[in-house]
């Protein structure tokens, strides 16, 4: 034992600094020798009790010695250090202050009034401490590790690596230093180097119970959950009653999804602190990932009565209440954690989230940025702003986005698959293959990579290798409207039309969306099968579903011009054949029945005809070949076989040319103009003489055909600018209508679009039966051209969309809300191969569905027998009701009630 007994008799500068009111001697009143030597009696007795714990009584001899010679720095130093370790603080600076008034250099001294100053957070004053010492002693280990501690808390990292670095050169034994080194390793998110020194201080000290709290930390943070977990059991080992180490194990048993050992350990930590926010808000998140929503919010909500200003506590509120669907509720938690951190980069992403989800993008991408700016490593915050990008058309920005957020992290599939999209837009096809390629690589079974890989190879022109993908997406979710809508494209683009109408009503039948794309389809069929009518209509019905729809406006113009060329076909003159001989009927009419010649008349044929007259007729023969085959009452001549005595010119004037329609069988125009009354005028026979008819005859016949083409060729001519006008103006009244909407949505406020009052809800209800009344012509025109189809196709979707487990499994992992409204509390059936996995209360069956899906199925039957009758790694089809949970913080379905409806 080193006791300074340098300057006995020497006073203090300050009286005021000496305990209990003692005076400092006067150097004429020095203590005799006895005294000095009773002093130094009991200084050592205050010491030897100080080392052994008993500060209570080493304050007393201590005392007792300062009494006797108050100029004793070691004294004072001593008994400081005793009311320090009792907690008494105030009490402690005084006494090291006064023996820092007798001696200045006492190190001792000074270092425990730092070491006081810190734990009053006088931080200034303990550092200046601190750096005296180091001052006039540059290789003092306590003062550099001292000093170091304070730089660590105050943040400045690098600064207290350097004094822990130089400690350690000095005394390569100083577990502490290699302890606190570790620490701050730790906190720079360096944790190799963080467990190297974590380790060397364990095998310098086996007992330190912080040391294996830090390295485990550290485990937990390079995902090495298990590694973790056993050093935080070590360390409870050491120290049972730390609450902190219980919650931190906590966390790490959730992440290795024991969660039933997390609720354990939380009950533990709330057990022996009461009052500790930490433990409830941890075991919040925990309820919360086991979809125990009501629950993790009343946990949440006693936390924040303890610590009503933290942050993290009303964070991981909002993102309770963002689950459930409530997002009033989950933005003014967020509001409310950015008011008292303005800086924290994962309230903005999670408040971005939610505005992207709401449709506000803009509000969105701003939350982004925001997150990017306070914390540029947050590799979510660069990939949700990447998204946004993309849904506002900004594929450039949103390609540099996602490659900032892969190089922070390689495993967020959601980057890839935007990176791959922003490659699609820009005509990157090779490399937009390459980003869904190693999406599929950290997740076998995701739809959107198979989907935009099958995209891409679908612009290289690659259509076989693009179906295949299409498919495998199929195969995964049978119900994805998506992948059907893509492969029919595909099967379009390869003029394979049959196919790809039936996976076109497929994803009619899916997602409404895609009856557009279908109709376009069905008028493709029918543009093949020469049926411009029907075309047409489909088109019609394809604008009317989407008015931007570009090629159906193009197809349907060409249907419309191939359906008025065959009218002008049809309304133009058939030829007369040279010997005379009856006309052939024409396939849109009934054949008339031929006349019979009149017994008193002999019937010759016409004169030849003039050069270029052959194969040509007049309109009043024309007239009436086709009115006499599309009347549905024909005169009695016509039934008998007799005709009409009426003359060529007369029976020109009353029977006009009907228009007929080959593509419809209808004609247009059958009336039959009465029998003339006066008798001579009917019994001019309707023959042509022997005689050969005069020149002007022939001109008379040959002008009135050119006469009767060109007013047919006006009257097409007409119908088609009339035609034009109702497209005109069709296409007027939507782009007036869109206009309306798009200045109404403008004017909307936002709060007001998600359900508030508005001064224009008076124009929504016109607007909405607009809409309908769409709809209904719509499926009007659906029901009449293309019902046959749809309905067949809607039977084949029906039979090809079976539920698979792992279709369904996916569905919870992507999308948990939709999935959970769409499945829960219903009973369907699922098929795929089960496994038999033991249980504590006997063996379960569980559906097995690959690791990568992120969502487990089991069957709950109603007696173990069935169980037991099961066969391992069966197919089978089992049918139940669907109650969906949360096991290991991921979805677990549970089917219960199970019977087995296929496979056995």
């Amino acid at each position: 034992m080193d006791i300074h007994l340098h300057a006995l008799t020497a006073a203090p500068q300050d009286g005021d600094d000496l305990p209990n009111g003692a005076a400092p001697p006067s150097e004429s009143n020095s203590p005799p020798e006895h005294a000095l030597a009773e002093a130094l009696h009991h200084l050592q007795s205050g010491v030897q009790l100080h080392q052994r714990g008993e500060y209570e009584r080493a304050i007393v001899e201590l005392t007792a010695a300062l009494r006797l010679n108050p100029g004793l720095d070691e004294a004072h130093a001593r008994r400081g250090d005793c009311r320090r370790l009792r907690g008494e603080y105030e009490q402690a600076l005084a006494d090291y202050s006064a023996a820092l008034a007798v001696k200045p250099a006492n190190h001792v001294a000074r270092i425990g009034r730092a070491q006081t100053n810190a734990f009053l957070a006088n931080v200034d004053s303990a550092i200046a401490d601190y750096t005296e010492v180091l001052r006039n002693d540059p290789n003092h280990v306590l003062a550099l590790n001292g000093r170091a501690n304070l730089l660590a808390a105050r943040g400045d990292h690098d600064r207290a690596i350097a004094d822990f670095s130089e400690a350690i050169r000095i005394d390569p034994q100083f577990c502490f230093a290699f302890q606190s080194r570790g620490a701050c390793y730790l906190a720079l998110g360096q944790h190799e180097a963080a467990i190297a020194d974590l380790s060397r201080a364990l095998q310098l000290n086996p007992h330190l119970a912080l040391a294996y709290a830090q390295r485990a930390e550290a485990y937990r943070h390079k995902g090495e959950i298990a590694r973790a977990i056993a050093d935080y059991s070590a360390a409870l080992r050491l120290d049972p009653v730390n609450a902190r180490v219980y919650i931190d194990r906590a966390d790490a048993y959730r992440h290795s999804g024991s969660t039933e050992q997390a609720l354990a350990d939380l009950a533990n930590a709330i057990r022996l602190d009461p009052a500790n926010p930490q433990a409830l808000l941890t075991r919040g998140v925990v309820q919360r990932f086991q979809g125990r929503h009501e629950q993790a919010l009343a946990d949440f909500d006693a936390a924040a009565r303890l610590d009503p200003r933290n942050g993290e506590i009303l964070y991981h509120r909002a993102l309770t209440y963002q689950l459930m669907g409530k997002a009033d509720q989950a933005l003014a938690d967020l509001n409310a954690c950015l008011d008292l951190d303005p800086c924290s980069a994962p309230a903005y992403n999670c408040r971005g989230c939610i505005y992207a989800v709401l449709g506000q993008q803009e509000a969105a991408l701003r939350d982004f940025t925001s997150a990017v700016e306070h914390n540029p490593r947050l590799a979510s915050a660069w990939m949700n702003r990447g998204s946004t990008l993309g849904k506002l058309g900004r594929w450039e920005e949103a390609l540099r986005d996602c490659d900032q957020a892969l190089e922070l992290d390689r495993k967020l599939v959601t980057a890839f698959l935007t990176r791959g999209e922003a490659y699609i837009h820009l005509g990157k096809y090779s490399l937009s293959i390459a980003d869904f390629t190693s999406a599929l690589a950290l997740d076998p079974v995701n739809l959107r990579a198979y989907n935009g890989r099958g995209q891409a190879y679908g612009k290289e022109g690659n259509l076989d290798t693009a179906i295949a993908d299409f498919s495998q997406a199929i195969r995964i979710n049978p119900r994805s409207a998506a992948a059907y809508a893509h492969r029919g494209a595909a099967y379009q683009q390869k003029e394979d039309h049959g196919p790809a109408l039936r996976d076109l009503a497929i994803a009619a039948v899916l997602d409404p969306k895609h009856a557009p794309a279908y109709c376009n389809q069905l008028g493709i069929v029918h543009t093949t099968a020469n049926r411009p009518d029907l075309a047409a209509a489909d088109f019609t019905l394809a604008l009317l579903l989407d008015p931007d729809n570009a090629k159906a406006r193009v197809w349907r113009a060409e249907a419309l011009a191939a359906l008025d060329s065959r009218l002008l076909a049809a309304a133009a003159s058939t030829p007369i054949p040279p010997d005379g001989s009856a006309l052939p009927p024409s396939k849109s009419s009934k054949p008339a029945m031929p006349a019979s010649p009149r017994p008193d008349v002999t019937m010759k044929p016409r004169s030849a005809p003039r050069p270029g007259q052959e194969g040509r007729t007049s309109a009043a023969d024309s007239g009436i070949r086709k009115a006499a085959g599309t009347s549905k009452h024909k005169s009695a001549e016509a039934i008998t076989g007799t005709a009409h005595p009426v003359s060529a010119e007369k029976s020109a004037s009353r029977l006009p040319v009907a228009e007929t329609d080959d593509s419809l069988d209808i004609a247009t125009a059958t009336t039959i103009d009465p029998l003339p009354a006066n008798p001579k005028e009917a019994a001019e026979p309707d023959v042509v003489v022997s005689e050969p008819a005069p020149e002007d005859e022939a001109e008379s016949y040959d002008q009135e055909e050119k006469n009767e083409q060109s007013r047919q060729a006006e009257k097409a001519r007409q119908q088609e600018l009339q035609r034009q006008a109702l497209v005109a103006e069709y296409e007027k009244k939507m782009a007036e209508q869109k206009a309306r909407e798009a200045s109404a949505r403008k004017k909307t406020k936002p709060s007001k679009r998600r359900g508030g009052a508005d001064d224009d809800d008076e124009d929504r209800p016109r607007i909405a039966y607009w809409k309908i009344g769409v709809i209904g012509i719509g499926f009007i025109f659906l029901v009449l051209y293309g019902g046959s189809y749809l309905w067949e196709y809607v039977e084949i979707a029906r039979a090809q969309i079976p539920l698979t487990a792992t279709g369904v499994c996916h569905e919870f992992a992507s999308n948990r809300e939709e999935a959970t409204s769409r499945y829960a509390g219903s009973t369907f059936a699922v098929s795929g191969r089960i496994k038999i996995v033991p249980g504590a209360k006997g063996p379960k069956v569980m559906f097995d569905v690959p690791e990568s899906v992120g969502c487990s199925m089991e069957c709950q039957f109603p007696s173990r027998d069935i169980v037991k009758k099961l066969p391992p790694d069966a197919e089978l089809t089992i049918e139940g009701e669907c109650y969906p949970r949360d096991l290991n913080g991921k979805p677990h379905i549970v089917l219960s009630d199970c019977i087995v409806k296929k496979g056995l």
